[in-house]
């Protein structure tokens, strides 16, 4: 399955490492459906955090923290795409 995900600001201006995580298809267009933040505050090198985030219940490998922003997006796609199928079903 070719899924595409592309990373957008959350708000501009505000903060450089907040990004809303966008899925695109040509069937329903653009949709925000998670979020990879930088967290200076966090203890240890575990940093970046990523979520999936839809109006449905959402299980728990959607949600950790990694070290980098590059290993928060593949952990993030990853999970999406185990959970996509179970949502179209």
């Amino acid at each position: 399955m070719d899924i595409e995900l592309s990373l957008k600001l959350s708000r501009p201006g505000e903060t450089k490492d907040d990004y809303a995580v966008i899925w695109t298809t040509e069937q329903f267009g653009k949709w925000s459906i998670g979020r990879i933040e930088f967290l200076p505050e966090a203890a240890g090198s575990d940093q970046w955090s990523w979520a999936v985030n839809l109006p449905v219940p959402i299980p728990l490998s959607c949600k950790r923290r990694e070290a980098s922003l590059a290993e928060a997006q593949a952990a993030f796609r990853k999970a999406w795409e185990t959970l996509l199928p179970t949502l179209t079903e």
